[in-house]
């Protein structure tokens, strides 16, 4: 690793501030001039040449001004760190909230930042993007044995094709967050994992995973899903993280995604506009 210490709270959201901006040198004074960073809606930096040709288009990418920037949590790992932040955006006519997930770690022996966020909150829709870590073409799920326990079971709940298993691995007042619309009713949640359970459910490569003893970043690429019968093959979401809150049992309390998960339209509830779903 560089000299440079791992990010922290005031730390990830200077750099946030940094990619909106546009600012390379101000994201060098956080990250150091041998880092990686990764932004899927702009690409990949590598070192500081790498870095500024990477934010150069920063401002086109993210035309907005930050009305607010709070640190929402922290997972601190020997193997690694990710910063939880609560954005709220702005291009002035209207604003919303942007949860934005940073990791921290040594990926090939070097330092790489990546930066997840939904597209939907930003868009309206979801929109498929650019892993961060593609996999080759035989690449196969990550065992739910492998796993931390509360990922894997919940993964395992989801590849038995009963969602009553899946819903038995939430403690009750569990809510699910992927940043549009929490769920926390058991008949929604009940309802997500049976459309789950009967569309193939979710095809998971682990690529990190950090454990702070009552929570568990789960960073993950994404494989194809088998298709319902007469329908099109799906093609592999880009990957993201999630953050699994857990309690004594390793059972769910809260899980916070940051990709384009859309539970609403598993259960055909209507999607509604970015504006609608979080204010002006």
């Amino acid at each position: 690793m560089s000299g440079h210490s791992r990010l922290r709270g005031e730390d990830g959201a200077a750099l946030v501030r940094a990619i909106l901006d546009g600012d390379s040198s101000r994201a060098l004074d956080v990250l150091g001039s041998e880092s990686v960073l990764d932004v899927p809606r702009l690409s990949v930096g590598r070192g500081t040449a790498g870095i500024a040709a990477a934010l150069r288009n920063a401002r086109d990418a993210y035309p907005y001004a930050i009305a607010s920037l709070d640190l929402h949590s922290e997972i601190v790992s020997a193997d690694g760190v990710l910063v939880e932040l609560r954005s709220r955006l702005s291009d002035g006519e209207r604003s919303f909230l942007l949860p934005i997930a940073i990791v921290d770690s040594d990926i090939g022996g070097r330092r790489t930042v990546r930066i997840y966020h939904s597209e939907r909150l930003i868009t309206g829709v979801r929109k498929a993007r650019r892993p961060v870590f593609p996999l080759p073409p035989d690449a196969a799920p990550t065992p739910a044995a492998e796993v931390h326990v509360t990922v894997g079971s919940y993964l395992a709940a989801i590849g038995s094709g009963d969602p009553e298993a899946v819903l038995d691995r939430f403690a009750p007042g569990a809510v699910m967050d992927n940043g549009v619309r929490p769920v926390v009713d058991r008949a929604e949640l009940r309802a997500i994992f049976a459309a789950m359970t009967s569309t193939g459910g979710v095809r998971l490569v682990r690529i990190n995973e950090f454990d702070s003893g009552d929570a568990v970043a789960f960073e993950y690429s994404g494989l194809p899903r088998p298709a319902a019968p007469g329908s099109a093959v799906r093609s592999a979401p880009g990957g993201g993280v999630a953050i699994y809150a857990y309690d004594s049992e390793c059972r769910i309390v809260a899980v916070r995604m940051f990709d384009d998960f859309d539970p609403d339209a598993l259960i055909g509830i209507e999607p509604k506009s970015v504006e609608s779903n979080h204010g002006t």
